[in-house]
C-alpha cells in the first residue's frame, strides 16, 4: 500500500514537472513573439509614445480643439483710402494722413495714423512683414518634407496648405491604436505648431478678391492674419486699434505684383 502511494506520489510530481516545464516554453515562447514584435514595431511604437506625450501637454488647452471658421470680408468704400505697397505686395488703408516706418530691407513696413502730425496710442496702424516659408523650408529634408505629404493624401501641401492642415488639426485626429502609425509624428508636430500659428480665438478664414488667402485672430487688441499669395509666398499683416470694416477693407484690398 505504501508502495502504491509512493508511486502515485512520484508520478503527481512527474506531471507537475512536465506541466511547469510546458508552461516555461509557452512563456518563452510569448516573451519572444513579444521581443520580436517590438523590435519590427518600435518606430511605431516610439512614435505612438511621441504623440501620446504631445496629447497629455495639449489636453486642458481649448484652442487645440478650435478650427476655423470661415469669413467673408465686408465691402465697405473709404473716402480717403490710401495706396501702398510692401516688397510685391499692394494693399490700401483707410485713412488720409499716415507715417511710414521701416523700409523693405527691415523687412516691415508701419503705418500710423496721424493727428496734428503726432502718433498717439490708441491711433490705428498697420504693420506688413514676409513670413516663413514653413513647407518650402522642409524642402532641404526630403523625408521630412514626404512624412508631412504621406500623413494628407489627396492634399498636395505647399506652404499655405502645411498652415491651413496645422489650424485643422485637432487631438481627436490622433488616434494612438486605430490610426495610421505614419500619421503620428506630423500630427502631434502640427498640434504643437498649432499654439505658435495661432496663439488666440476665434481662429478665421477668407479668400478676398484678388486671390489672396489668409487666416485671422486676434492678440493683444491687434488683428493678426496670416495670409499666402497666389504664387504661395506668406506675409503677416497686423491691424491695431481700426474698426472691423476697417480691417475688412485692409484684407480685402490685399494684391500680389
Amino acid at each position: 500500500m505504501d508502495k502504491k502511494c509512493y508511486i502515485l506520489k512520484m508520478n503527481f510530481k512527474l506531471q507537475a514537472i512536465r506541466g511547469i516545464k510546458k508552461w516555461r516554453i509557452i512563456l518563452i515562447i510569448l516573451l519572444l513573439l513579444c521581443f520580436l514584435y517590438f523590435a519590427f514595431t518600435y518606430r511605431t511604437w516610439e512614435a505612438r509614445v511621441f504623440a501620446g506625450k504631445v496629447l497629455w501637454t495639449v489636453r486642458s488647452d481649448e484652442l487645440m480643439y478650435q478650427v476655423p471658421t470661415q469669413k467673408s470680408l465686408s465691402e465697405t468704400t473709404f473716402p480717403n483710402t490710401q495706396t501702398l505697397t510692401f516688397k510685391n505686395i499692394t494693399f490700401q488703408i483707410p485713412w488720409k494722413t499716415y507715417k511710414i516706418r521701416g523700409s523693405e530691407g527691415q523687412g516691415y513696413v508701419a503705418i500710423n495714423f496721424q493727428k496734428d502730425d503726432e502718433w498717439k496710442s490708441g491711433d490705428p496702424s498697420v504693420m506688413v512683414s514676409t513670413e516663413t516659408p514653413w513647407y518650402d523650408s522642409m524642402k532641404s529634408h526630403p523625408q521630412t518634407a514626404q512624412m508631412y505629404q504621406e500623413a494628407f493624401p489627396g492634399i498636395t501641401l505647399n506652404n499655405y496648405e502645411f498652415y491651413k492642415q496645422t489650424l485643422f488639426v485637432t487631438p481627436g485626429d490622433i488616434h494612438l491604436f486605430t490610426g495610421n502609425p505614419k500619421d503620428y509624428v506630423p500630427r502631434a508636430n502640427m498640434l504643437l505648431l498649432k499654439k505658435f500659428f495661432a496663439p488666440a480665438s476665434p481662429l478665421y478664414f477668407y479668400e478676398n478678391q484678388n486671390g489672396i488667402r489668409g487666416f485671422e485672430f486676434t492678440s493683444s487688441g491687434y488683428i493678426v492674419s496670416e495670409f499666402f499669395t497666389p504664387d504661395d509666398q506668406p506675409y503677416e499683416i497686423m491691424i491695431g486699434h481700426a474698426t472691423p470694416k476697417e480691417a475688412d477693407a485692409i484684407l480685402g484690398s490685399l494684391s500680389a505684383h
